[in-house]
C-alpha cells in the first residue's frame, strides 16, 4: 500500500534534522554566553586597572619618589574597588614586570584568579613609572553561564522533541487515514465485484432464461400459456434479484425511516430469519444523523448480526444505540462462543467494520473471550 510505512520513513529522515537543531539550540547560547562573558571580563579588567592606575598617578605626581614605598597610598588608590565580587586580585608592577605591591599587600579581590586580566600604565609626566594588573574572578558569570547552559540544553531538548514528534504524529495520522481510505476503497471494490458477479450469475442468467421462455412461447403457440407462466416467474425472480442488488448499494430502510427505526427493523428481520432473540435499546434522543453515518451504522449492524449467527452461534443478541458528546455509539453484544482477538486474525467482516468506522473518523473496538461472547463498540462522530 502506498501509505504503508510512510510515517516510519518520514521519522527516519526527520530524526537527524531534529537532533541537529536541538543540539545547535542547546550549545549555541552557552558558547555565545561564554564568549561574551570573557569579552566583558577583559573589558572590565582594563577599566578597573585604569581606575586604580589613575589613583596611583595622582600619588606619583604628589610624591614622585616616595609613592612606591608608601603602601597606604596604594591601598587608598585601590580601595574604591573593595568589595567587588568580580575582582580576583590587584597587583602593581614596575616597568620590568617585577611586583612593587603584590596581591597579599594590596589585599583586594576574592583571591580566585582564573579569569582574564587587564593592565593599565601609571604615568608621571610623559613617562610610565609602573603598571596596574587586575585579574578577574569569573565565578559569578560562570554560575550564570551554568544556568544558561542548563536552560539552553532543556530548551534544545524540548525543541528537538517538538520538531520530531509533532510532524511525525501528523504524518502518522495522515498515513493511517490514507491506509483506512485505501481499506475502504478495497471493501467498496469487493462489494462492487460481488454485486457485478451476482448480476451476471443471477440476473443475467435469469434474463437469458426469460428470453428463452418468451421465444418458446412464440414458436410453440400450443404451449404458450405454460411458457408465459414460466416467463412471469422468471420476471419476478429478476425483480427480486435487482432489488437485492439495489439494497446492497444503499439500504432502502433509510429512505423512509430514521436510524433507530432502521436498526430496529434490521434486528427484527434478523430475528425472524435466524430465530435468534434480538433486542434494540435506544438511549436518549438520536436526532438528525448524516446519511453516510446512518448507512455505515446500519451496514455495521448487519455485519455484526451476521457474524453473531454464522460464526458465534449466539443464542441472544443485544443492541444499544446512544448519542452523547457529539458522537453516536453502537454496541452489539452476543452470548456466542467468542474468540481470542490476540490470536485470531480478523476476518473480512470485522475488517470491514473497522474500515467503515475509520473512513468516517470513528473507531471500532472488539472485546471477546473464548466461550464468553463478543462485544462490539463502534463510535462515530456526528
Amino acid at each position: 500500500m502506498p501509505g504503508e510505512n510512510l510515517d516510519r520513513r518520514f521519522a527516519r529522515r526527520l530524526l537527524p534534522l531534529a537532533l541537529l537543531i536541538g543540539v545547535a539550540v542547546a550549545v549555541a547560547p552557552a558558547l555565545t554566553f561564554r564568549w561574551v562573558a570573557a569579552h566583558l571580563l577583559r573589558e572590565q579588567a582594563a577599566i578597573y586597572a585604569g581606575q586604580v592606575a589613575a589613583g596611583l598617578q595622582r600619588a606619583a605626581e604628589q610624591q614622585p619618589y616616595l609613592w612606591r614605598y608608601n603602601a597606604a597610598k596604594v591601598l587608598w588608590a585601590a580601595g574604591v574597588h573593595r568589595g567587588q565580587e568580580d575582582i580576583g586580585s590587584v597587583a602593581v608592577l614596575d616597568c620590568a614586570g617585577r611586583a612593587l605591591f603584590g596581591p597579599p599587600a594590596i589585599a583586594l579581590g576574592t583571591g580566585r584568579v582564573d579569569g582574564p586580566a587587564g593592565q593599565a600604565p601609571v604615568v608621571r609626566g610623559n613617562h610610565v613609572v609602573a603598571h596596574v594588573r587586575v585579574q578577574m574572578d569569573p565565578t559569578r558569570l560562570r554560575r550564570v553561564g551554568g544556568w544558561v547552559t542548563v536552560g539552553a540544553g532543556l530548551f534544545g531538548l524540548l525543541l528537538g522533541l517538538a520538531i520530531y514528534l509533532y510532524p511525525t504524529r501528523v504524518v502518522r495520522r495522515q498515513a493511517r487515514r490514507l491506509a483506512d481510505t485505501q481499506g475502504v476503497v478495497g471493501v467498496q471494490e469487493t462489494e462492487r465485484l460481488r454485486i457485478a458477479r451476482d448480476l451476471h450469475d443471477g440476473v443475467g442468467q435469469t434474463v437469458t432464461a426469460l428470453q428463452v421462455e418468451l421465444e418458446l412461447a412464440r414458436r410453440e403457440p400450443d404451449d404458450a400459456a405454460g411458457h408465459l407462466a414460466q416467463a412471469t416467474r422468471l420476471a419476478d425472480q429478476v425483480l427480486d434479484e435487482t432489488r437485492a442488488a439495489v439494497f446492497a448499494l444503499r439500504p432502502p430502510q433509510l429512505d423512509d425511516q430514521s436510524l433507530d427505526q432502521a436498526l430496529r427493523a434490521c434486528a427484527e428481520d434478523f430475528e425472524v430469519r435466524t430465530g435468534t432473540p434480538t433486542a434494540v435499546r435506544v438511549e436518549g434522543a438520536i436526532g438528525a444523523v448524516p446519511e453516510d453515518t446512518a448507512a455505515a451504522l446500519l451496514r455495521i449492524l448487519q455485519e455484526a448480526l451476521t457474524n453473531a449467527s454464522r460464526h458465534a452461534a449466539a443464542r441472544e443478541v443485544a443492541v444499544v444505540l446512544r448519542r452523547q458528546a457529539g458522537a453516536l455509539t453502537l454496541l452489539v453484544s452476543d452470548d456466542g462462543q467468542g474468540f481470542d482477538p490476540g490470536q485470531q486474525q480478523a476476518g473480512a467482516g470485522l475488517r470491514g467494520i473497522r474500515e467503515r468506522a475509520a473512513a468516517l473518523g470513528g473507531a471500532a473496538r472488539i472485546d471477546s473471550v473464548a466461550g464468553q461472547g463478543t462485544r462490539l463498540e463502534v463510535r462515530l462522530p456526528v
